[in-house]
């Protein structure tokens, strides 16, 4: 499974403009390092506590809003060296004299991920073809998705389809879907909760 870093911090709330610009030139940064998403949350539903709450956590004062954050990465070895080359990057370093926030306020940790429930987007099986319509299962009620056939005049081949036997699949082309999954997730930058279909 995943690994996580996950962040918690107290910004002005003057400065949110100028945090989520500088969150979101660090976000490219973590990209070209390895992460696979980076997800910054502004504060909308952050209740204060009796014991312990978020606000308390990072000594938020009454002109700041608490910010929650995470980066995730294909793994703990990824993430040492990801991390390790974004923190000696200049373009970081040049962007963190002048932080929109206190730094030492700041709350982190890395996290093992242990469960992992994301939606899915599968068709139907039966009915399917050139030219079908059919609803997408994780899309807006009333979303369909149409699959259209190969260009006028060209014939679909009927030989027989190799990758019908997984181990077949596994062989030439699973290998090196595994080393080009992580990259292409990372190009993808899907929102939370979105999901993509293969066709």
């Amino acid at each position: 499974m995943n690994y996580v870093d996950g962040f918690v911090l107290a910004v002005p709330t003057a400065n949110r403009e100028t945090y989520r610009r500088v969150a979101q030139a660090a976000s490219a940064v973590f990209k070209e390092y390895g992460a696979l998403s980076v997800v910054e949350c502004w504060g909308d539903d952050v209740p204060e506590g009796k014991v312990t709450s978020f606000p308390m956590a990072v000594k938020r004062k009454d002109d700041e809003t608490v910010v929650f954050s995470w980066i995730t990465w294909p793994s703990k070895a990824v993430r040492d060296e990801g991390m390790k080359r974004f923190m000696e990057d200049p373009r970081v370093k040049d962007s963190m004299k002048d932080a929109p926030f206190d730094g030492q306020r700041m709350i982190y940790g890395g996290f093992q991920a242990i469960v992992q429930a994301r939606l899915s987007c599968a068709l139907p099986r039966g009915g399917s073809g050139w030219g079908h319509s059919t609803p997408c299962p994780c899309a807006r009620p009333g979303v369909t998705l149409r699959l259209h056939g190969p260009p006028k005049g060209v014939r679909m081949s009927t030989a027989p389809d190799a990758w019908q036997r997984g181990d077949a699949y596994e062989r030439y082309m699973g290998r090196w879907s595994r080393r080009v999954a992580p990259a292409f997730l990372a190009w993808l930058d899907l929102p939370p909760g979105r999901c993509w279909l293969d066709v």
